[in-house]
């Protein structure tokens, strides 16, 4: 296990194909003041993943708490847990594509560092990707008409996105806010030029930023309740989401970076 400090450059590009030797999946966690929860998630995952040739690499956004102290202190037992520290830097998208870049598995997953996401799905999304006959797997909320662990008001937010958002991917995704998911290598590559990094709803960028239709798969996961941390949601969020939306929908033409400075 080790610890990096570093300066995100906007410009990295993925690494090659892992060897023989490199896990199959690589699970990134990105995090921000989450010391009070994630020691118990990654024992949590970790036991759930049992079996599987795995990492689990946490990207840190300098938390001024004691996240990256107890990061490194598993790692210390356990070689299969790393974490990277970022300095200067702040967001989820950004975030998850530094640690996919750095990231040696032939499977890229991503699930958040609170506690709310539900290890048994992430474990049946490991399962049902592996298989190797879909590119893309997501935890979704809004499968059946069971209840999708939010209030009424952030609910009825997620699902007034989730309608906006659809409009400019045209593809099958019942939960685009969904921040856990996992994705072949390869078809990340597909997306990882066009990323913009922007804010927190990396899906919506990935499925945006490729011509590539993926082979998709869902499983149905209810948010738990978050073992710690505080929800990042605010109206910068809001703006981030719309910001990406009209970048995509432009094909570029306006750059969602450009949206933000002109509402600044």
């Amino acid at each position: 296990m080790f610890q990096e400090l570093f300066l995100p450059d906007a410009n990295f590009a993925a690494d090659k194909a892992p060897d023989a030797a490199a896990p199959d999946l690589s699970l990134i966690i990105c995090t921000l003041n989450e010391g009070a929860a994630i020691r118990s998630v990654i024992t949590e995952i970790a036991g759930h993943l049992s079996g599987l040739n795995y990492e689990i690499l946490v990207v840190d956004d300098d938390s001024k708490d004691n996240t990256a102290a107890e990061v490194s202190d598993l790692g210390k037992s356990d070689p299969r847990v790393r974490l990277y520290v970022r300095k200067g830097e702040r967001g989820l998208s950004s975030a998850a594509i530094r640690g996919w870049d750095m990231a040696r598995g032939r499977v890229l997953g991503i699930m958040d560092g609170d506690g709310q996401h539900d290890p048994v799905a992430i474990r049946a999304l490991a399962d049902m990707i592996l298989k190797g006959d879909k590119d893309l797997v997501c935890a979704s909320r809004y499968i059946g008409k069971t209840d999708t662990g939010l209030s009424f008001i952030r609910d009825l937010g997620s699902k007034a996105a989730t309608l906006a958002t659809g409009l400019v991917l045209k593809a099958p995704l019942t939960d685009p806010m969904s921040g856990c998911f996992m994705m072949t290598r390869d078809w990340y590559e597909t997306a990882r030029p066009n990323l913009t990094g922007v804010g927190f709803k990396i899906l919506v960028d990935l499925v945006a930023s490729t011509k590539v239709r993926p082979r998709f798969g869902e499983v149905k996961a209810s948010l738990r309740q978050r073992q710690g941390g505080e929800s990042k949601l605010d109206i910068r969020v809001v703006l981030d989401l719309g910001a990406l939306l009209i970048e995509k929908a432009t094909n570029g033409i306006i750059s969602a970076r450009f949206v933000l400075f002109g509402l600044v």
